[in-house]
């Protein structure tokens, strides 16, 4: 989407920073439901979720079902693992699902297919970009939540100490990657 211009609206540069993705009630703070179906009924936008719009009528990308599954989640949703380390340039791994943070406790929305909820009982504020939209984790406990969930304690028989293990080593073989995509232009 192009950068909307010095007297552009609210709502455009709303659409701007969430890759053209609306949940409903942003939607409704700027149109009225008459407008909202208008749109919907033309064509203009689909309603991808239960409550969430994209605003064109062209195919979803990656950076999209992001926010798609963000905002079907609410507001305490985190981009998580994998998909918080592909939105900060991660390349040559890619996964059609999206990873998502929801504190443990957290009421649980019905959710898009292709998100993948984690529970966590700690995500410190240092562990997450709040300013980046949408919110995700910092690179490495991106890397090594993503390299926890490739080896899962019970499926390979594992302690929980050789799971740690077998997490950081694979946390810094994903570093690695990432440090061989920065040299070869992959990340960006």
């Amino acid at each position: 989407m192009e950068m909307p211009g010095d007297d552009a609206d609210e709502l455009s540069w709303l659409l701007f920073h969430q890759e053209r993705v609306l949940e409903a009630t942003q939607a409704r703070r700027f149109l009225s439901e008459k407008a909202i179906r208008h749109r919907l009924g033309s064509g203009r936008w689909r309603q991808v979720h239960r409550r969430v719009y994209v605003t064109h009528n062209g195919p979803v990308g990656p950076k999209e079902w992001r926010w798609v599954a963000v905002l079907a989640a609410g507001p305490a949703a985190t981009l998580g693992g994998l998909t918080a380390a592909q939105a900060w340039g991660l390349r040559r791994y890619e996964s059609r699902l999206v990873h998502l943070l929801l504190p443990a406790r957290h009421q649980t929305r019905t959710l898009p297919p292709g998100v993948r909820i984690h529970r966590t009982t700690a995500l410190p504020s240092e562990d997450v970009l709040d300013v980046g939209k949408p919110r995700r984790t910092m690179p490495a406990r991106s890397l090594v939540d993503a390299a926890q969930r490739r080896r899962p304690t019970r499926r390979r028989g594992l302690s929980s100490r050789q799971a740690s293990s077998n997490a950081w080593s694979g946390a810094t073989t994903c570093i690695g990657c990432w440090n061989g995509s920065l040299a070869h232009g992959g990340v960006g």
